[in-house]
């Protein structure tokens, strides 16, 4: 409900309120000041103090823009899509969709990640299906799922995809991964230079491709304007694929790197990408007392 009734709000208003948002939470209270401004600096050694802050800032505002563009997006028709969503080299991907083939489109939290997947069915005319973590709280999980669901776009959470995925593998569809989040110390992943730094990444997206021999493309978002975005889809990889050494996740970290750079303010500074280092992952450790053994 409370989706519904923001949507009616003048967008002018949304963007008032989200600058409001932004000085109460950011500039008065310091939201993750430390953690946003230590990651602008790790990435971008190069920047100046001045640039790091006003990096920061430019962040904080764009990220309250992104929560307020989510919801007022509700009410969106594909006509809204259209004039706010540009997709560049899209022909390929129907392409593949109109050959009966799965195809997964990976990016990362730039600029909107909610508007890219919430278009997309609309834009390109294709199923979608995108991979999510679920909330905690039931009730706003629930609200979120049906929030995202509203233009058509099919919610699978992570742990129970890939069954899924695999028992429909013959359908033609476009699986949406958002793949930079940091993993659980536990789980599969893979180490990459990042930024020049050791960082740990997620292999779903390698190992969907594998099941379903699907081509892979990355997703370039870009902010071109408030409330306008473009898309720009990348094929980084194309079956069929041996059982490893795709090569997958590596290409999507330097696709995501290079985005980045293009717009720093537009990542999501704020989580903490390395809250562990490649010596202190467990995973790391057992397969070096399996290879002493």
């Amino acid at each position: 409900m409370i989706f519904k009734i923001i949507s009616l709000l003048p967008q002018r208003l949304v963007y008032l309120i989200a600058d409001f948002l932004w000085f109460l939470g950011f500039q008065v209270f310091g939201y993750r000041r430390s953690i946003i401004r230590d990651n602008i600096r790790t990435c971008f050694p190069e920047f100046t103090e001045k640039e790091v802050k006003k990096t920061a800032n430019q962040f904080g505002r764009q990220f309250l823009y992104v929560l307020g563009e989510a919801i007022y997006a509700y009410r969106f028709t594909e006509e809204d899509w259209k004039e706010r969503v540009e997709m560049r080299g899209s022909e390929k991907v129907r392409g593949y969709i109109e050959q009966g083939k799965t195809v997964l489109v990976a990016y990362g939290h730039m600029t909107n990640w909610e508007w890219p997947f919430l278009s997309m069915g609309s834009l390109l005319n294709v199923p979608i299906e995108f991979l999510y973590r679920p909330m905690e709280n039931n009730g706003v999980d629930k609200s979120l799922l049906t929030f995202r669901e509203k233009h058509g776009g099919t919610g699978l959470p992570k742990d129970k995809a890939i069954r899924h995925i695999l028992k429909h593998k013959d359908k033609p569809r476009v699986i949406g991964i958002i793949g930079d989040q940091i993993p659980s110390r536990g789980t599969d992943k893979q180490w990459l230079g990042f930024f020049d730094k050791e960082t740990a990444f997620y292999q779903g997206s390698e190992k969907i491709a594998i099941a379903t021999q699907s081509p892979v493309f990355f997703m370039e978002v870009l902010r071109t304007g408030r409330g306008r975005y473009q898309c720009t889809f990348h094929e980084i990889a194309t079956p069929p694929y041996s059982k490893k050494h795709t090569g997958i996740i590596k290409s999507y970290a330097q696709h995501l790197e290079q985005n980045i750079r293009k717009q720093p303010e537009g990542y999501l500074w704020s989580h903490r990408r390395w809250k562990y280092t490649k010596a202190e992952d467990p995973t790391i450790n057992e397969q070096a007392k399996s290879g002493e053994n």
